[in-house]
């Protein structure tokens, strides 16, 4: 099972942070170590700069040189001074300083090399060391004299182990301390998101219609309730129209069914001559068909939203297909007293489905009469438009209503101001076309304002390969 969002943003800032105060920990104590070691070491060159001060005199006064020898291994940070003439022979020297530290442990000074430190242990002890090459010009003293001076570290190095202990200390106890502020500070940037979990969780079918409150949500739990709102919009609309999709259903299935049985009723209540009993099946299997014609075109809708349709694609010349449904519908225009006029391309050829391609012209150019008042025109037109090619239907009629537009390509929509084709008695045709065209790669539109008429379009590409 996947981590939790909240386990995950605390773990990354307790490691972040824990990491943060490990280096801040381990600088601090390096800073702290380098700083007590450049003291020793300054107490150190201190010592040996006075006695190299009196060993540089005309006369070096020993008693005074002794003297400081002692006073140095005196002091709570005891100083180890040895001052030596030719190597091993000892001049001077802090009591016991040769069985503590021997003059064998220092490294020799090079003459005129710069001042070297080192640590040195010795017999469970550590300390800071120093030697140095002072000129003698006094008389009787020799001409190169090393001076050795040491200081015992242990007060540094408990106080700099302490540190180091508290450190450590600092360091878990702010590894506890991460992890439950990172646990309190997630919990309550994450509690928007409980809140919006709690109010989806609310929302069902009887409840629908609520949507989330994004007032106080941050930045991006708004977007992503706005968002929400909008898709349950979206849900609530598609659920609205699938119920009336599914009574228009019941509906359109209902009529033929009643008027059916209501025939049957009829002739089966007395005795009828064969002509009556004829004309009852007649009408009878007219309802049939009209039933039958409902469930092919919902089985093709069916088909053609799930890619089920295999199309034989060839070359169809737009021209002639126009033509034939021009003839087909040239009777009924004209008993309408409604003028069509066709303006085509005659070389234009695209690859399609010739039968499919005749029934999607046929449904808009049947939708443009129904819909088309006497007196007025309507434009069949086809030609090219870059590497598309473009099918129009434009009539003169009243035109569609704003709010109606979006729902015209739907099943069994059916406004009183809609748009609909031969099956406008069950509102298929459109969505019939759109199916078509997309089988074709193309794209429909509509374009109509009230009291403009409308222009219904279908784009092809120039070189279709569609379905099959």
């Amino acid at each position: 099972m996947p981590a939790s969002i909240a386990g995950r943003l605390t773990a990354w800032f307790c490691a972040s942070a824990f990491a943060l105060v490990l280096v801040t920990a381990f600088v601090l104590y390096d800073a702290v170590r380098a700083t007590v070691q450049w003291t020793e070491d300054q107490v150190l060159e201190q010592h040996l700069g006075e006695i190299r001060s009196l060993l540089q005199t005309p006369k070096p006064d020993t008693a005074m040189i002794t003297h400081e020898v002692r006073e140095a291994a005196d002091e709570a940070r005891q100083v180890l001074i040895r001052v030596v003439a030719n190597l091993p022979d000892l001049v001077l020297a802090t009591p016991d300083m040769d069985k503590r530290l021997p003059a064998s442990r220092f490294q020799t000074p090079a003459p005129g090399g710069t001042p070297h430190y080192e640590t040195i242990t010795e017999n469970g002890f550590r300390f800071r060391a120093h030697s140095a090459l002072v000129p003698l010009k006094a008389e009787g003293w020799p001409k190169d004299t090393v001076v050795q001076v040491a200081m015992d570290t242990t007060l540094d190095d408990m106080a700099v182990d302490r540190f180091r202990d508290v450190l450590v200390a600092v360091i878990l106890l702010s590894g506890a301390l991460c992890a439950l502020v990172g646990w309190i500070i997630i919990r309550r940037q994450l509690s928007p998101l409980r809140s919006v979990i709690h109010a989806t969780a609310s929302i069902e079918h009887a409840t629908a219609n609520e949507r989330l409150d994004t007032a106080g949500l941050p930045t991006e739990l708004a977007h992503l309730g706005l968002e929400f709102n909008h898709m349950l919009d979206r849900l609530e609309g598609a659920y609205s129209r699938l119920r009336q999709y599914a009574d228009n259903v019941a509906h359109e299935l209902r009529s033929p069914v009643n008027r059916m049985l209501l025939t049957v009723e009829v002739a089966l209540s007395k005795s009828r001559d064969e002509a009556s009993y004829r004309d009852v099946l007649e009408n009878t299997r007219d309802d049939m068909l009209t039933m039958a014609q409902i469930v092919d075109n919902l089985l093709f809708l069916a088909r053609a939203d799930s890619d089920e349709v295999q199309l034989q694609m060839e070359p169809v010349r737009l021209a002639e297909e126009i033509a034939n449904v021009h003839e087909f519908y040239s009777a009924l225009a004209q008993e309408k007293g409604i003028e069509l006029r066709i303006r085509t391309d005659p070389e234009l050829v695209i690859v399609g489905h010739a039968m499919l391609l005749r029934r999607a012209l046929s449904n808009l150019l049947s939708n443009a009469l129904s819909h088309t008042p006497p007196g007025q025109f309507i434009d069949i037109t086809a030609h090219r438009d870059g590497e598309s090619v473009v099918v129009a239907v434009t009539d003169g009629g009243d035109g569609i209503e704003a709010e109606d537009l979006p729902y015209v390509f739907d099943r069994f929509f059916r406004g009183d101001r809609s748009r609909s084709s031969s099956e406008r008695r069950l509102g298929l045709g459109l969505s019939i076309t759109k199916s078509i065209v997309a089988m074709h790669h193309g794209l429909i539109a509509v374009v109509s304002a009230k009291g403009t008429g409308s222009r219904f379009s279908m784009t092809f590409p120039a070189s279709t390969r569609a379905h099959g």
